[in-house]
């Protein structure tokens, strides 16, 4: 499971997240999560996404461990694999829309990823890990 979120020159902020990602993980098993049933398009830009279901209560649990601290999230959670990104310019080709895709798996762990726009796109750093039952990885 990943939590991404936009870059953040804070360091304290940082240790924030990695607390709540500590927290949540501490208290959950992993989720059993299930993908699919077809590829969509998420928002009005170039994300092939895939819906993926069972991560709702790990997201419950992470908002609750940030209310406190840095207050609630202003989007609501909608669980997916995102599977491409286009430049803003482009657009999905619609043969890759509505494909047949479905899986079931179990993370093992819950990442934080650090997204940091840029010039040729985002760029995306491993931040913290945090295994499901307690144990930090």
């Amino acid at each position: 499971m990943t939590i991404r979120y936009s870059a953040l020159s804070d360091d304290a902020t940082k240790a924030t997240l990695i607390a709540a990602a500590d927290e949540a993980a501490a208290v959950l098993g992993p989720p059993l999560i299930a993908l699919g049933p077809r590829t969509e398009r998420l928002g009005r830009d170039g994300t092939l996404v895939v819906p993926a279901d069972g991560a709702e209560e790990l997201a419950e649990s992470v908002d609750e461990a940030l209310a406190g601290r840095l207050g609630a999230r202003d989007e609501s959670f909608y669980g997916h694999l995102t599977l491409a990104r286009l430049r803003r310019s482009m657009s999905l080709p619609d043969e890759v829309l509505g494909r047949d895709l479905e899986a079931v798996f179990m993370p093992a762990s819950l990442v934080l990823i650090e997204s940091s726009p840029g010039p040729e796109g985002s760029v995306y750093d491993f931040l913290h890990r945090a295994s499901f039952g307690g144990s930090v990885a």
